[in-house]
């Protein structure tokens, strides 16, 4: 969803979903299971998800069909659905037929799948390139037809470097390609009402022999472990197996050897799995993390924690629109805290120095080891007051001694605030509770004034002196008095989930009032869709019940339950519909991305060029020669420093010619630069080339120095001009050159157009001598090409109709 706006991304969080359960509504309400789905998915997962076909909607059922039902709701959702499939997916974005019945297959087969119950899966694997897995969908059956008449078209047209090949299975026809850059073979076909799609080695046959088996072992035992009564959809996810993927590729080590490694442990991390799915009451979600041993280690140390007590749960609101209560290991945080600390650079001794220099306390055994790890907000989100009634509660272990620590903090922090004449340090009493606040003096308008107090055995801050009074004098009802967190937390119970980590809820419908009133200010024009697309703000809130979620400590890790009236999807059912909505997208742009890496390419060399300029005072010359005026190295080896390749510019023998025995060794060395990203190219062949020929800018050396200059900028600006004369080129493959060899395109060769012709479906990439990237939407005839060319004809770009570079 790339330019969305900040308001978009928001309203879609709150949309689909929330707490670890964010997603689009995939396979609401489920239809009947296909058991097809379950025993395709391998022994040995790297991941997993599947979801059930979209049933109808029944308003009469639970809260979640009835908001669903709403025919502004469902009308929203399929208009987000055609755009992000298929909008602006016409025959113009692409420049083959190929790729035109490829995208019509693939759009068919997207919108197939966001309705109809599917399968992603991924088989384990020791290395990236042996990975392989597939995708199943159960096609409604008026789309079986399209398909394969999508499917036979393809046959013939691919191009042979993508390998096409077709072959049989159990009697199904499948066709097999490996597509530009992809490293993994992909084979699709029908089986019956199935599309079946593989990628990787002997994918299609792993697929068929999984049909006649049962499902795994640990899936059976997920759906037992997670149950939900009308199952929508489920995943899973190896996070182990995903990391030891990772840590195969060189830059793992450099990356985050040290955080990840010992820090995070993320090692200790097992799998993660999720359900979701609908009951009596709505739209409810499971899910579990499982962790190796019974104690965590690293991240997940953090929560290896008492669980949050009943004095908690009557501390936290239930009456305001986000209530979050979590109760953490502070051991555990501030050994997290010391090693990030080193790994920083800093030194944990340092800082704790400095804190005692400044307050006059120790911060570990003055402050933090007084804290019992619980931590309860709550707030409301009125967009007429920022501060919005949001408390900090943080639980204290033992008050007495932390009232005295407070109090020394404050003097110390009074001293130091005194000495500043815009900001005052105040303590007041409200209702027998000593109060301290920062006053700041500002002319900004309203600025959040940090307030705390002591009370109940609780750090309490506030951002103004007004929610602080409410909160000190008016009793409040408590989050655990609220009715659909004791109906969660009972349903918790019953599956022998017993007191909750953390626990949150949320007034979605507050939520959506506060975001839509900002949507006009901040959305962003360019995004697929906008917040004006979706329904009126009535419409959205109408129905909607609170959110509520509980964490709870197993003995493997930990668990989740989540209710909510929005329906949603399991995460890793999210993630691989994400792949689904992306594929049309994904083909329609593929030209266009190849476009902008090329464009990329040509504006690093000429700015490479204006740095050669800056330090030789003249751009460079066409090439190198020696004494006797024999051509030896292209300008493109003499750029080398410019485009942060020094050292290898060093490994050149600069006196001798480029296919000299030892210069000829560095030809497959060519920097990434120079390399073409669509044309297929033997090693060391660039289709980036100057210009050869009389009233060129690009002129012969002067001299035999080593480093060749030409003509200057100025002397161009002062002819024809920078941004009017043409300076750099793309050729197509026939007419490639070996990068350091110095030659370049005559332009008084006959077949000049020809030369030009073939990269790109349409018109030429250029540059001009000011860098600029630019296009002609159609190649100009050969003259017209030759005067903008030249440098001294006084024919101008703004002569011709051109279409710039984006």
């Amino acid at each position: 969803m790339m330019g969305m706006g900040f308001v978009e991304i928001a309203i879609l969080f709150i949309l689909l979903g929330n707490q670890g359960n964010i997603g689009v509504p995939l396979g609401i309400p489920p239809a009947e299971e296909v058991q097809l789905m379950s025993d395709v998915a391998p022994e040995n997962c790297l991941f997993y998800a599947s979801w059930a076909t979209a049933g109808k909607l029944d308003g009469e059922k639970n809260p979640t069909e009835r908001w669903f039902a709403q025919p502004k709701i469902q009308a929203a959702w399929s208009e987000i659905q055609n755009r992000l499939l298929v909008e602006g997916l016409v025959d113009e974005d692409f420049e083959a037929e190929y790729q035109k019945q490829l995208a019509k297959l693939v759009q068919v087969l997207a919108s197939q799948a966001i309705v109809r119950s599917t399968v992603v899966f991924v088989e384990t694997a020791p290395r990236w390139e042996s990975l392989s897995g597939g995708c199943v969908i159960y096609l409604d059956p008026g789309s079986v037809t399209q398909i394969a008449t999508d499917l036979k078209a393809l046959q013939g047209i691919l191009p042979e470097d993508w390998k096409p090949r077709q072959f049989d299975i159990e009697g199904s026809s499948y066709q097999a390609f490996t597509p530009d850059d992809s490293p993994f073979e992909i084979s699709i076909g029908l089986r019956g009402q199935f599309a079946i799609i593989g990628f990787g080695p002997d994918a299609i046959a792993k697929i068929d022999k999984k049909v006649r088996t049962a499902e795994p072992a640990w899936l059976s035992d997920l759906k037992q472990k997670l149950p939900v009564q009308r199952r929508s959809s489920i995943s899973r996810i190896d996070i182990r197996g995903l990391l030891a993927l990772v840590q195969e590729e060189p830059w793992w080590s450099d990356f985050a050897e040290e955080p990840v490694k010992n820090i995070l442990r993320l090692d200790s991390l097992v799998a993660f799995e999720s359900v979701c799915g609908l009951d009596e009451k709505g739209f409810i979600s499971r899910h579990r993390l499982t962790i190796d041993g019974t104690t965590p280690v690293g991240l997940a140390a953090l929560f290896d924690a008492k669980p949050l007590s009943d004095a908690d749960l009557k501390s936290l609101s239930g009456k305001h629109d986000w209530a979050t209560g979590v109760r953490l290991s502070i051991p555990n945080a501030l050994t997290l805290i010391e090693q990030f600390a080193t790994f920083s650079g800093e030194s944990w001794d340092d800082m704790t120095s400095q804190f005692k220099d400044m307050y006059g306390l120790r911060l570990k055994e003055d402050v933090l080891d007084h804290l019992d790890g619980s931590i309860l907000i709550h707030g409301n989100l009125d967009s007429g007051n920022p501060t919005g009634d949001w408390m900090i509660q943080i639980g204290i272990s033992d008050e007495m001694s932390f009232f005295d620590n407070l109090q020394t903090f404050n003097e110390k922090l009074a001293g130091l605030i005194e000495e500043d004449e815009n900001t005052k340090f105040a303590t007041n009493e409200v209702d027998g509770t000593e109060v301290h606040s920062i006053q700041v003096a500002s002319d900004f308008g309203f600025i959040p004034e940090p307030i705390w107090f002591l009370r109940d055995g609780r750090l309490c801050i506030g951002l103004d002196q007004e929610t602080v009074e409410k909160w000190i004098t008016t009793p409040t009802e408590p989050l655990s008095a609220d009715e659909s967190f004791q109906q969660l937390l009972a349903q918790a119970r019953q599956a022998g989930l017993e007191q909750p980590l953390s626990v949150s809820r949320v007034d979605f419908a507050s939520a959506i009032r506060l975001l839509m009133s900002f949507s006009s200010m901040l959305g962003m024009a360019d995004a697929p869709f906008k917040a004006s697309d979706l329904p009126p703000t009535e419409v959205l809130i109408n129905g909607l019940e609170p959110s509520v979620s509980l964490t709870f400590r197993t003995a493997d890790g930990f668990e989740i339950l989540a209710r909510q009236t929005i329906p949603s999807a399991a995460p890793g059912a999210t993630l691989a519909s994400a792949a689904v909505f992306g594929a049309p997208r994904v083909l329609r742009i593929q030209t266009a991305a190849k476009q902008s890496m090329s464009k990329n390419n040509m504006r690093q060399i000429m700015v490479a060029t204006h740095f050669y300029h800056d330090a030789h005072l003249a751009l460079p010359a066409l090439f190198n020669q020696d004494k006797t005026g024999k051509p030896l190295l292209s300008w493109r080896v003499h750029i080398l420093p410019y485009i942060e390749q020094d050292e290898f510019y060093k490994q050149f023998h600069l006196d001798e010619p480029w296919d000299s025995e030892h210069n000829i060794k560095l030809v497959e060395k060519m920097p990434e630069v120079f390399r073409h990203p669509k044309l297929k190219l033997e090693p060391g062949q660039t289709a980036y080339v100057g210009l050869i020929g009389l009233h060129m800018a690009w002129q012969l050396p002067k001299d035999d120095k080593q480093m060749p200059t030409g003509m200057t900028l100025e002397a161009i600006r002062d002819l024809d001009g920078c941004g009017h004369t043409i300076a750099l080129v793309e050729v197509n493959a026939e007419h490639a050159v070996v990068w350091t060899k110095p030659e370049d395109l005559n332009i008084d060769d006959l077949e000049l157009i020809e030369k030009l012709t073939g990269i790109w479906q349409k018109g030429m990439i250029f540059s001009t001598w000011d860098a600029s990237i630019r296009s002609f939407p159609s190649i100009p005839d050969d003259e017209k090409l030759r005067q903008l060319f030249r440098v001294d004809d006084g024919k101008h770009l703004g002569t011709l109709e051109i279409e710039f570079g984006r």
